[in-house]
């Protein structure tokens, strides 16, 4: 998934959200979505428990 796309319902609200995501091999990120905008970045390690 690319690191910067533009989310963006037909109503024009801008989507907004924080999730961690898991991978079995690549391990957990981090999705911010900001601005309608997608931003990943590695999971900070005080979320390490949330990935059992």
């Amino acid at each position: 998934m690319p690191q910067d796309r533009r989310l963006q319902p037909h109503d024009g609200d801008l989507v907004q959200g924080l999730f961690l995501v898991s991978h079995e091999i690549d391990g957990t990120a981090e999705w911010q979505i900001r601005d309608g905008r997608l931003f990943v970045t590695p999971a900070d390690a005080r979320y390490r428990y949330l990935d059992t």
